[in-house]
């Protein structure tokens, strides 16, 4: 459902859902896409993520008008400065304009709209500046880095446990994960067979041996290394 209010319609509801729905990362990508805060010519108010490196013409030619935001920012955060900044998208609905150039229909700001347009993008820099309304996300990798593997095996008895495990712990501490810990986990089990870890011993049960045959009876390796 939308919030809607005169002649502005903030869609906050899908953000408030999710802890970074602006948050998206392509495969094989080092950094996730820019998010983005749009008002197009009707006067509604969305957010999401850049979806690629081009502009689409409605905002080329000031049809959609579109802001920066950090990609980390919170759902929740970033609802509240959306419906804080209602006034200024009234203004700058109020000052937009659609007019026919010859060749193309392009936006056009009235003085003050150009000033609430710079409003909006001054506000939402500011919340990508605070640490506080941002989302911490780690790749699987990096935060399966922050402890020795052997510190996995002492604590999880099997592989599905030290799944269950980590992501509880992830999630405890308010971390979202990007990537996937069970494939992140196989990776380094394939790594640590391939290169004879395994020979090393830990006390207790779940060396990389006990993992490796573990997910061998769960065919989890298809039986093959």
């Amino acid at each position: 459902m939308t919030t809607t209010e005169s002649t502005i319609t903030l869609c906050t509801d899908a953000l408030r859902a999710e802890r970074a729905p602006l948050y998206h990362q392509y495969p094989g990508q080092s950094s996730p896409q820019p998010g983005i805060v749009e008002m197009d010519d009707g006067g509604v108010v969305s957010a999401s993520y850049n979806p690629g490196s081009g502009l689409p013409m409605a905002v080329w030619h000031t049809r959609t008008l579109r802001w920066g935001v950090s990609p980390y920012v919170s759902g929740d955060v970033l609802a509240d400065v959306l419906n804080e900044l209602r006034p200024e998208f009234e203004l700058l609905h109020a000052g937009h304009s659609i007019k026919w150039d010859g060749n193309n229909h392009v936006g056009r700001l009235t003085d003050d709209a150009v000033d609430a347009r710079e409003r909006i993008q001054d506000m939402l820099d500011a919340i990508g500046e605070d640490p506080a309304n941002l989302a911490q996300i780690w790749a699987a990798g990096d935060y399966l880095a922050c402890c020795p593997d052997s510190e996995y095996m002492r604590r999880y008895a099997t592989l599905a446990e030290a799944v269950a495990g980590l992501e509880a712990e992830a999630a405890a501490n308010d971390v979202l994960i990007h990537g996937s810990i069970a494939d992140e986990l196989e990776r380094r089990i394939r790594e640590a067979i391939h290169d004879s870890v395994g020979c090393y011993e830990y006390p207790g049960v779940g060396g990389w041996n006990d993992y490796a045959e573990h997910y061998r009876r769960v065919q989890f390796l298809g039986g093959s290394i």
